[in-house]
C-alpha cells in the first residue's frame, strides 16, 4: 500500500479544522522508514518533548499507526468507517471513531 503524501494528510486535516491543533506532523514516506517501527513514534515524541502517555496516535492502519502506537504505549485512536477489523494483543485501539471530527471529544475527555 501507498504510503499517504503530507498535501493529502494537511487536505484531510483541513478539512476537519484541525491543523492548528497540531505543532508536529510527521509523515513516515518523508522518514526512509515506515511505521509501525517505533522510530518514527519516538521521533516525534522527542520533537515535542512529551512522553508517550502524554500523546495521541490517530490512525486509520491497524497494523501500522494503532500497532506502533501501542507498542511505545501512546494512546491510540483508530479511524474506521466500517466495522471490518479484528483486535489483537498489540493492534487493539483505545479509541474508535468513523471522522476525524469525532477526535475533539477523545482529546478534551483524555486531556
Amino acid at each position: 500500500m501507498p504510503e499517504t503524501n503530507k498535501n493529502t494528510i494537511l487536505q484531510i486535516m483541513r478539512d476537519a479544522s484541525l491543523p492548528d491543533y497540531f505543532e508536529e506532523i510527521i509523515i513516515s514516506s518523508e522518514l526512509g522508514y515506515s511505521k509501525p517501527d517505533p522510530r518514527i513514534f519516538n521521533l516525534m515524541l522527542e520533537k515535542l518533548d512529551v512522553k508517550p502517555d502524554e500523546e495521541i496516535m490517530v490512525g486509520n492502519t491497524i497494523s501500522t499507526d494503532i500497532l506502533g502506537g501501542n507498542r511505545i504505549r501512546m494512546t491510540t485512536v483508530l479511524i474506521k468507517p466500517t466495522d471490518e477489523y479484528k483486535p489483537s494483543e498489540w493492534e487493539n485501539p483505545d479509541h474508535t471513531i468513523r471522522s476525524l471530527k469525532e477526535l475533539f471529544s477523545i482529546i478534551s475527555y483524555t486531556y
